[in-house]
């Protein structure tokens, strides 16, 4: 069984190089690097000198809430479709790590092969502020302004606030009757890897609509999936040990070696969020486990 990993990467190339090597030959990488960080050509020729790194792409400037990521996923998917076949097709973070070893990845595949494997909830949800329907019905202007800085951050919610005072609203994407939402990290199947870009392809308009959606990538798989033939083969699991406090100054928490015991008696396959700094002693740890 051959698998596709898609990696969406922004920070600490030595952190990536170390996730890539986590993964053996029945694992092909493509990772796509956010443009808005100067990545040295040193950097990324190490990056496609590791074997089963099959493409390096810096296509998309990806801000927090804007649509890019969804558009950088969507165009590894594309990629990985051209360049070989596979049974799985996983999103994965830059600073994510494995916490099972490459056999027992294969297993629980091998094992539920046809299934799918992502998280979802339908909308409106107590999950998300306002229900989550507000992502879809405004205009949100992410991929033009960071909101991680100040000014930024102030343009958005300004913006927004002219919307509700004016009463302007958009439609949601497609004319699905029930929408959905989750994490935008997941393994699904090949099969289902075609349905989501044959309605891509078959819907020229898709990224127009998306364009200006918040956060669109924890709304757009799940939507097409839950609303597809595929929907009997879904379990709601994304494979992904997460932990939603916040903690060592961000949400989902920075893992750091207190979460070890947890992360040894999980099921999970993945682990995020890892940064060296804090997470050194786990991923020594994990490390060390998986052999």
């Amino acid at each position: 069984m051959n698998h596709a990993i898609l990696v969406c990467a922004y920070k600490d190339v030595d952190h990536l190089k170390y996730l890539v090597r986590q993964f053996d030959e029945k694992f092909d990488l493509f990772i796509h690097l956010d443009r808005k960080f100067k990545f040295s050509e040193e950097e990324i020729s190490d990056l496609r000198s590791i074997s089963n790194v099959k493409a390096v792409i810096s296509t998309y400037k990806v801000n927090w809430g804007g649509s890019h990521l969804l558009f950088a996923m969507i165009r590894l998917m594309q990629i990985a479709k051209e360049m070989g076949d596979y049974d799985y097709f996983h999103t994965v973070s830059g600073q994510d790590i494995v916490i099972k070893s490459c056999a027992d990845f294969q297993n629980h595949f091998i094992k539920n092969k046809g299934k799918e494997f992502l998280e979802f909830f339908s909308l409106p949800t107590d999950k998300w502020e306002k229900g989550g329907m507000e992502r879809l019905e405004r205009f949100h202007f992410y991929n033009e302004f960071n909101s991680k800085a100040n000014i930024g951050f102030k343009i958005i919610k300004l913006l927004l606030k002219a919307q509700k005072l004016l009463r302007i609203k958009t439609k949601a994407f497609g004319n699905f009757p029930i929408y959905y939402g989750g994490s935008c990290w997941f393994s699904i199947s090949n099969e289902c890897v075609d349905y989501c870009l044959n309605y891509i392809e078959n819907n020229p308009d898709i990224f127009s609509e998306i364009k200006y959606t918040l956060l669109i990538e924890e709304v757009f798989f799940q939507t097409l999936i839950l609303n597809s033939p595929f929907k009997d083969r879904v379990l709601n699991d994304n494979l992904r040990y997460i932990d939603w406090e916040f903690r060592n100054g961000n949400s989902p928490a920075v893992l750091d070696v207190s979460d070890k015991d947890k992360i040894d008696i999980s099921d999970k396959l993945i682990a995020r969020k890892i940064e060296p700094s804090i997470s050194r002693f786990l991923i020594e740890h994990i490390g060390s486990r998986r052999g």
